[in-house]
């Protein structure tokens, strides 16, 4: 008796405390997989209207490239400017002509390379697909993943610029993709580690690699861009 009883007062503790420890445990892990999913919504969120509102700028410009009097070279220049002062992230805002050949660039002392381009014959094969099916149907199209004749990776956007049916050139935006998304997330996100797809392909990760794998807590937000899949994927940092 004097032995039978304690060990079975010890026994009943430890079990008490081992089922509260994993309630505890599961409630945490719990809590953490509703934050890191609406967090990974957040983000998403924010990452698609950071896009579109620069879409939205770019079209307002072709709004007016379609326009008289027609803009001159300098005042295309002086808007573009403008624009990429009030939306960092942008690589080059781009005239081109009908043939596909460009002909204004905004800023021009980083976007050299890009000024006289044929973009059916020297651009990137996938910015070349990009830009006939927007001739081809007249409709504004966005390119995957590419090699920026600036140097370093990004995309492009083509708005097909339509005057009584006909298309008259173009007004194109490009972005470096490690600029912009760094640039639409800053340094706001802290505790989580975020990895960004397009069409499957990771085009800027932050975080520690180690936590991406195999990770049992994470979230995810997918979203279209001009046809484009974009994927956020979530997952808590090693602080977490």
């Amino acid at each position: 008796k004097h032995h039978i009883i304690p060990s079975i007062t010890f026994v009943a503790i430890m079990t008490i405390g081992w089922v509260l420890f994993h309630y505890v445990a599961d409630q945490e892990t719990e809590k953490l997989d509703i934050r890191t999913q609406v967090i990974s919504e957040q983000l998403g969120i924010r990452l698609s209207e950071f896009l579109n509102i620069r879409l939205i700028r770019v079209d307002f410009l072709r709004d007016r490239m379609e326009s008289k009097p027609p803009l001159t070279e300098a005042e295309f220049r002086n808007r573009s400017l403008l624009v990429q002062h009030e939306l960092p992230g942008f690589q080059a805002i781009s005239w081109i002509d009908k043939n596909g050949i460009i002909q204004w660039v905004s800023p021009l002392a980083t976007n050299l390379p890009a000024v006289g381009l044929d973009l059916s014959a020297r651009a990137d094969k996938k910015a070349a697909a990009a830009f006939r099916r927007s001739s081809l149907y007249q409709i504004d199209t966005a390119t995957p993943v590419i090699q920026l004749v600036q140097g370093g990776v990004g995309f492009a956007l083509y708005l097909p610029i339509v005057i009584d049916d006909m298309i008259e050139g173009y007004v194109n935006g490009v972005f470096r993709l490690e600029e912009l998304v760094g640039e639409c997330f800053g340094n706001t996100v802290r505790g989580y580690n975020f990895d960004v797809k397009i069409s499957g392909q990771t085009i800027f990760l932050r975080g520690e690699l180690h936590n991406f794998e195999n990770p049992k807590t994470l979230g995810r937000h997918n979203f279209n861009f001009l046809g484009l899949p974009w994927e956020l994927t979530v997952v808590p940092g090693s602080s977490e």
